[in-house]
């Protein structure tokens, strides 16, 4: 049994834990574990933001003309999830698609 069983030796921030190969349609989530669950369910390119308050920070590749924002359904979650789009208000003006995603509707 750990104390701290989740912790990073550095700043996280902006960064995320990517799953698959890049593609046009990235799905991003909170936690890894949402992560590997949507890339089993048939995702093909997914980011984890690895908690919720560093979901605006992560850089949107060029290339990704469609991002599918899977944020957890609690208070915390749904404040990132407004953060996220609020910060995403450039790429979306050039052409982003966004849209979210209800992982409990999968579930």
């Amino acid at each position: 049994e750990l104390d701290n069983n989740k912790m990073a030796l550095g700043s996280i921030k902006g960064g995320g834990i990517w799953f698959g190969e890049p593609y046009k349609t990235l799905f991003l989530s909170e936690g890894p574990e949402n992560a590997l669950w949507l890339r089993k369910s048939g995702a093909k390119f997914v980011v984890s933001c690895v908690y919720a308050t560093n979901m605006p920070n992560i850089v949107i590749p060029e290339y990704v003309k469609k991002l599918v924002i899977c944020p957890d359904e609690d208070k915390a979650g749904i404040a990132t999830y407004l953060k996220t789009l609020d910060s995403l208000k450039y790429n979306i003006e050039n052409g982003l698609i966004v849209q979210s995603f209800r992982l409990t509707e999968c579930i």
